[in-house]
């Protein structure tokens, strides 16, 4: 049983910290502020959050870095808001308990701050937003499944996680069931080499069911055929993927059709 002063024991005060950060990203420090320290969640939490990115905020920073920190606070921000709302609450595991001078949730935090901030792909920050919030309310998911969760969503591509998105809501559209020979266009090929690389045999966060029991499925990695895995749904449900509006995943489809 881990053990500590709890999520504010031995911490500066939340202006100190935010004074720290106003002072090198203004923009941010509004964010955070409006977001975590004077939100309903209490200050607590955003202590913690203004710790981990004055740490951050030492290091290097551009303004499209800083940019993409603000969309991952404001989206965690509003989804914690929302989950609050729903009448979940947050976790009272050990994870926002002090071990040696950091807890678990800051490590985690900080994770997903510097995967988004180094992401060039921005329609990501929100999704990491999400992630990171929902982490805060599921007790389930432990300090390393939670860097593991953050460490796949880094390697997924926005097209990736569109795909992924895609085969949750596959009722809504018409999928290839089988890849057409002859030459392809390169946005159709490349869609499909992003496809494979969450399918079988490497990430598999989609799969194909198997075509009795005991037997591989014949139909590996084809879109029609695929449904999500345990672990795809949960990384699904925690990014919120169902927020990618229907319109991106319809231009998906037709690019895999063409």
């Amino acid at each position: 049983m881990k053990t500590g002063k709890g999520i504010s024991g031995g911490r500066p005060g939340k202006d100190k910290l935010v004074k720290r950060v106003r002072d090198k990203a203004p923009v941010l420090a509004g964010a955070l502020t409006s977001g975590f320290v004077h939100g309903p969640l209490g200050p607590a939490l955003g202590i913690s959050v203004a710790t981990v990115c004055a740490e951050v905020l030492d290091r290097l920073l551009s303004e499209r870095q800083e940019a993409r920190a603000i969309l991952v606070l404001e989206a965690a921000a509003t989804r914690m808001k929302q989950l609050e709302a729903e009448g979940q609450q947050l976790r009272d595991d050990d994870f926002f308990r002090e071990v040696t001078d950091r807890h678990d949730f800051e490590e985690v935090a900080e994770q997903v701050l510097m995967s988004a901030m180094n992401d060039s792909q921005e329609k990501k920050a929100p999704l990491y937003g999400a992630l990171l919030a929902h982490i805060a309310f599921q007790p389930q998911i432990d300090r390393d499944s939670a860097h593991h969760l953050v460490k796949l969503a880094q390697e997924l591509s926005y097209r990736q996680l569109c795909l992924f998105a895609l085969i949750g809501r596959k009722d809504r559209f018409t999928l290839p069931n089988e890849r057409r020979g002859g030459p392809l266009k390169p946005e159709t090929w490349s869609a499909f080499d992003e496809f494979d690389r969450i399918g079988y045999a490497q990430l598999e966060l989609v799969l194909a069911p198997p075509d009795a029991p005991g037997l591989l499925p014949t139909n590996l990695n084809a879109p029609a055929s695929s449904m999500l895995s345990t672990k795809g749904r949960l990384l699904h449900d925690l990014m919120d993927l169902e927020t990618i509006p229907d319109e991106e995943l319809r231009s998906l489809a037709e690019v895999l059709n063409a």
